[in-house]
């Protein structure tokens, strides 16, 4: 379930984001992978109460101690002809987002960070980074 998509989602309402926020919060969750719908998206660091949340600055490097928690959303599953945006502007939580192309993600971490590298395949198989970041 996304609590944070451009595409429609179940879960993309205030009462769900208020209930599950308050749990992520509470256990310093910093980073909330999802593989639903069919694009890729994620969001800038959002802290306070996650049905209005406060964004972070747009950047490549989050501290979530004092910023926030990133989610992030990668569900294209392999399919290559994507619908247009439920809004065409990008909305203010979000950092990124393609739907062009299916998508994977490359996961790392070590003692201090933990990084997320989310690559694009064209249909010859090309990989693409359409976005990184990295949290601490």
């Amino acid at each position: 379930t996304d609590l944070f998509s451009s595409e429609r989602s179940d879960a993309v309402t205030t009462t769900v984001r208020q209930a599950l926020g308050a749990i992520l919060q509470r256990y310093g969750v910093n980073l909330v992978l999802s593989g639903e719908g069919n694009s890729y998206e994620r969001s800038r660091a959002l802290r306070g109460g996650l049905e209005n949340p406060i964004a972070g600055p747009l950047t490549d490097k989050v501290t979530t101690a004092t910023d926030g928690i990133v989610f992030v959303r990668a569900g294209s599953g392999g399919r290559t002809v994507f619908g247009s945006w439920l809004s065409s502007t990008r909305p203010s939580w979000s950092a990124s987002r393609n739907n062009t192309r299916p998508v994977y993600l490359s996961l790392t971490a070590d003692g201090t960070a933990m990084g997320v590298v989310a690559y694009g395949l064209d249909a010859s198989g090309k990989r693409t980074v359409i976005d990184a970041v990295e949290i601490r």
